[in-house]
């Protein structure tokens, strides 16, 4: 009995995609082994960490800041003697 032309188009499409997603999971692999090998990742990283120091730096600044303006506000006349 002779195959309908639907069905065998519907297996080839069917291995088409799979060449397809093989073909993808290997270039994901390579990427990622690409990315480990660079040391990409640890640049990443090493990004990520300056910038976490920078943004506690800052914000330890702006504590500080807010903690003077509270002072400032409850004892004007420490503030005032700073000036003379």
């Amino acid at each position: 009995m002779p195959r309908r032309p639907a069905v065998e188009r519907h297996g080839r499409d069917r291995q088409q995609i799979w060449t397809i997603v093989e073909r993808q999971e290997a270039e994901i692999g390579v990427c990622g082994k690409l990315f480990d090998a660079s040391g990409i990742g640890r640049l990443v990283d090493a990004d990520m960490n300056e910038e976490s120091t920078r943004l506690k730096a800052l914000k330890t600044q702006q504590q500080l800041g807010i903690l003077a303006l509270s002072i400032a506000d409850t004892q004007p006349d420490s503030v005032i003697q700073f000036f003379r």
